[in-house]
């Protein structure tokens, strides 16, 4: 996993501990990835570049890095 994904997963671990450990939050992580994707792609179209999909793929790879799932 890249660093931003782990900073983000690293936001949704809940203090409460279960008898397995520390509980995650799947739906806040989901939140907190889909919100940086959005980042991604606002940034794109504010700069006036038109995208495509290739051009979204693109932005949101290039904003969240190479998360090693092949494509």
């Amino acid at each position: 996993m890249n660093e931003r994904i782990e900073e983000l997963a690293g936001q949704c671990i809940d203090p409460k501990w279960t008898v397995t450990g520390p509980m995650f939050d799947r739906e806040k992580f989901s939140e907190l990835i889909v919100r940086e994707c959005k980042t991604a792609l606002y940034k794109q179209y504010s700069n006036g570049e038109f995208m495509y999909l290739e051009g979204c793929y693109k932005a949101i790879s290039d904003h969240l890095g190479s998360s090693g799932v092949e494509e």
